[in-house]
């Protein structure tokens, strides 16, 4: 069940990218990928 793990490590990685490429995609854009 390692894999379980690190998916959930990637998750939370992926979400805080998000966030952080949402901030500024959003005063520009708003809504992509």
């Amino acid at each position: 069940m390692s894999g379980s793990d690190h998916s959930s490590g990637f998750d939370q990685l992926r979400l805080m990218v998000k966030k952080v490429l949402a901030k500024p995609q959003r005063e520009g854009e708003g809504v992509c990928c």
